[in-house]
C-alpha cells in the first residue's frame, strides 16, 4: 500500500469538484490520468471538513467490480473507505444499499426499473428504491453522485437517463468523469451536462436544445431530421459549459510513449467486390449456398463492414443463419503481421462474432496456439485470467471486442501493438480500445496501431468519420482549455487546499 501524493492537475480537479458552488463538475480526464484516485480524493476532502455523508458512484459494470476497490485498496489514504456493491439480485442490491458504507457503487444497467408492477419479469431498479428508502425514513441516503465513464448516460431517451434525472437535483455533488464526452458531437454533451446541472447550462429539455443550437434536416423517407449544429453553436455550447468543466490531456501530465499509425491497405478479389457493389446497391447479394439479405441501409453497411473483412452472416435455403467466407485478403494480411511480430504480443479488435471465430481457426491452422477471445457473454473470471496472462507476455494474440475491452481493463503490461481487423463507427470505443495499451505504465517507448482497410470499402469511409468525430470533440478540448486560461476557474488557493 502506498501513500497517494497527488500530481498538481489531479489538486485542479479535486479543487473543481469540491468548490463548484451549483455542485457540477465534469472533469474530461483520459485513461491513465487517475481520475479514480481524483474522486477518492473529493471524498477524502469533504469528509475531514464534515461535508460528507454518502458517494453513489454508478460507472461500467467491470469497474465497479475491480477498479474501485483496487483503486482504494492501493492508497493508504483511501484504504479505511468502505464500499458496498449494488449489484446481484434485487436483495443483494437492497443490502448494499441499506449498508452503512461510505460509498455504494453499482453500474449503469441497473438504474432504471424495467417491466411492468405486477407483472413477471419486473426488475426494481436502483433509483426506485433509493426513492422508497428516502420516503421510508425522511432522508435522502447520499450527497455525492460520481458517474464514471459518463457517456452512458449521454442520451436523454434513455431509461437510465430518465431515472437520473428524477434523483440528480438531490445530490449536493454531481461528478462527471470521461475522457471521451462528445465523440459523436454536440449531441452528445446535452444528456451528461443535464444531469450534472439540472438543465442551468444547455436547458432543462432536448426539444430547447437542438432549436438553440441545431438545424434539422428532413431526408425524404426518413422519419427523424438529423440534426446539424449551427454556425456559432460550438462557441456557445463551450462557453456555457466551460465553468464547470476541466479538460485533463495525458500527454500533457504524462510521459506517453509516442502513438504511431499504420494503415494497411488490402485489395478484395473480383468476385468478393462484385457481391460488395451488389450489396451497396440492392442490399441483396447472393453468395454461393448463402443468401445475404439486408432489410435497410443500416443493415446493408453492417453487410458491407462483414464482406469487406471476410466474413459475412447469411441464410441458408432453410433460412438458418449460417456464416460464409468471402475472400481472405484481411486474414493473410493479418497473419502477416502475427508473423512481423516475432512473438510479441498482438492485440486483434474485431467487429462481429463470426471474425473472432473465424480468426480463431485461421491462425490455429496456421501453425500458432488458438488465441483466446474477450467478448460479450464472457465471464469477469475468465477475463480477468486473460487479462493476468496477456500482462505476463503468455499470450502472443489476443481478440477483443472493443465494447468488451473498452472499460476496465489494462493491458499495458503485456504488449505495444494493436490492429483493428475490422473498424468501429464509434469513435469512443476506438479511443477507449487504443487506451488499454497506450497508457500509463507502457514500458515500450512507442504503441502502434494498425488499420487494416480494404481499398474502396465502406472501411475507408468509416476511418474518415472517426477523423471527423475526433477533429470535432478535440474542438471541445480546445475551447474548455482556452476557457481555463481566460478564467481561471479554479484559484491557486482552491487548488493548493485539495490536499489529502
Amino acid at each position: 500500500m502506498q501513500v497517494w501524493t497527488p500530481h498538481h492537475y489531479q489538486q485542479t480537479a479535486m479543487a473543481l469538484a469540491v468548490t463548484r458552488t451549483d455542485g457540477a463538475a465534469a472533469i474530461f480526464a483520459d485513461p491513465g490520468l487517475g481520475k479514480t484516485s481524483v474522486s477518492y480524493g473529493v471524498i477524502s476532502i469533504l469528509k475531514q471538513h464534515g461535508m460528507f455523508k454518502r458517494a453513489w458512484v454508478v460507472a461500467p459494470r467491470r469497474p465497479c467490480k475491480l477498479v474501485w476497490p483496487k483503486e482504494r485498496d492501493k492508497w493508504t489514504q483511501f484504504k479505511d473507505f468502505t464500499i458496498a456493491q449494488a449489484m446481484g439480485n434485487a436483495t443483494q442490491r437492497a443490502a448494499a444499499l441499506h449498508a452503512k458504507t461510505d460509498i455504494m457503487v453499482t453500474h449503469y444497467g441497473l438504474l432504471a426499473s424495467k417491466g411492468t408492477v405486477g407483472k413477471a419479469g419486473y426488475v426494481k431498479g436502483l433509483v426506485d428504491m433509493i426513492l422508497e428508502e428516502e420516503a421510508r425514513t425522511g432522508v435522502f441516503p447520499f450527497d455525492v453522485l460520481i458517474l464514471d465513464e459518463s457517456t452512458e448516460i449521454k442520451h436523454s431517451s434513455t431509461d437510465r437517463w430518465k431515472a437520473l434525472k428524477k434523483i440528480a437535483h438531490k445530490f449536493d455533488r454531481r461528478i462527471l468523469l470521461t475522457g471521451t464526452p462528445a465523440t459523436k458531437g454536440l449531441h452528445d454533451l446535452f444528456g451528461q451536462i443535464t444531469i450534472t446541472d439540472g438543465g442551468k447550462r444547455l436547458g432543462a429539455t432536448l426539444t430547447k436544445f437542438r432549436r438553440e443550437y441545431f438545424i434539422p434536416e428532413f431526408i425524404p423517407g426518413v422519419p427523424v431530421p438529423k440534426w446539424h449544429a449551427k454556425a456559432e453553436a460550438e462557441g456557445q455550447i463551450f462557453g456555457k459549459i466551460g465553468d464547470m468543466c476541466l479538460r485533463l490531456k495525458n500527454t500533457d501530465y504524462l510521459d506517453m510513449p509516442e502513438l504511431q499509425y499504420n494503415k494497411i491497405e488490402v485489395e478484395l478479389p473480383a468476385d468478393a467486390m462484385r457481391m460488395y457493389r451488389k450489396v451497396e446497391r440492392d442490399y441483396i447479394a447472393n453468395w454461393r449456398s448463402g443468401k445475404i439479405v439486408a432489410a435497410n441501409a443500416a443493415a446493408a453497411a453492417q453487410k458491407m463492414r462483414q464482406v469487406a473483412s471476410g466474413t459475412v452472416y447469411a441464410a441458408d435455403e432453410n433460412d438458418e443463419r449460417i456464416v460464409e467466407q468471402v475472400h481472405t485478403e484481411k486474414s493473410e494480411a493479418l497473419l502477416e503481421l502475427i508473423e512481423e511480430q516475432n512473438g510479441q504480443p498482438l492485440l486483434v479488435c474485431v467487429a462481429f462474432r463470426s471474425e473472432a471465430a473465424y480468426l480463431q481457426r485461421v491462425i490455429s491452422e496456421a501453425g500458432y496456439d488458438k488465441p483466446p477471445v474477450l467478448i460479450g457473454g464472457v465471464s469477469d473470471k475468465v477475463a480477468d485470467d486473460v487479462e493476468a496472462r496477456w500482462n505476463r507476455g503468455e499470450i502472443p494474440v489476443l481478440i477483443v471486442h472493443p465494447r468488451t475491452v473498452r472499460f476496465g481493463l489494462n493491458l499495458q503490461a503485456g504488449g505495444n501493438a494493436l490492429v483493428w481487423y475490422s473498424l468501429t463507427w464509434s469513435l469512443e470505443d476506438f479511443i477507449q480500445s487504443i487506451a488499454r495499451i497506450w497508457r500509463q505504465g507502457q514500458l515500450n517507448k512507442h504503441c502502434i496501431v494498425h488499420i487494416l482497410c480494404a481499398i474502396g470499402t465502406i472501411d475507408e469511409r468509416i476511418a474518415d468519420t472517426l477523423s471527423s468525430d475526433e477533429a470535432s470533440q478535440e474542438r471541445l478540448f480546445s475551447a474548455l482549455t482556452e476557457y481555463v486560461k481566460e478564467h481561471d476557474n479554479v484559484s491557486t488557493e482552491q487548488r493548493e487546499a485539495a490536499t489529502v
